[in-house]
């Protein structure tokens, strides 16, 4: 399986996507309504990011879907919607009996930890991550946070 993120052209439409949403602030259940340097969640985000770039052709978030709240149901129903984007499988779940495998630039980390025990970010490289924090909106954090790294739920890598 290899990563669409490998090819250094989609690599490229990445970052340019990451850089064009740095900055933007945190709007909580904006989905499909966010707009760079206008407002977006953690998921919309990462889903805009991930379109832009090409890797995914869209998203199938169910309208029950909220970004703040529901606790695990949220992030069950989280779950569920990525299963369902062709061309990104889950890589890795924390219930897997096999040790969590190297992520790869371009992955997207799901975490549960937080109010709301769902949120996505991106793997950048370099133990760096990008996600969209509600005190922050979008920003860098590292990928041994303690609410990232100790709070990892699946991975799911966009392929080709």
């Amino acid at each position: 399986m290899i990563s669409y993120f490998a090819d250094d052209g989609n690599w490229a439409r990445l970052l340019k996507e990451v850089e064009g949403w740095r900055g933007t602030p945190f709007w909580e259940a904006i989905g499909a309504r966010a707009r760079k340097g206008v407002a977006a969640d953690c998921v919309s985000y990462v889903g805009a990011c991930m379109i832009g770039a090409g890797a995914i052709g869209g998203i199938p978030w169910p309208a029950s879907y909220v970004t703040h709240g529901g606790g695990e149901a949220m992030l069950r129903t989280l779950l569920l919607a990525m299963d369902g984007i062709e061309g990104l499988p889950e890589i890795w779940h924390r219930l897997d009996t096999v040790p969590r495998p190297p992520v790869e630039r371009g992955d997207i980390l799901v975490v549960s930890s937080g109010k709301a025990l769902h949120h996505l970010a991106i793997y950048m490289g370099g133990n760096r991550v990008t996600h969209c924090l509600a005190k922050y909106g979008v920003t860098e954090g590292n990928l041994f946070d303690p609410l990232i790294a100790k709070h990892m739920v699946a991975i799911y890598r966009a392929v080709r």
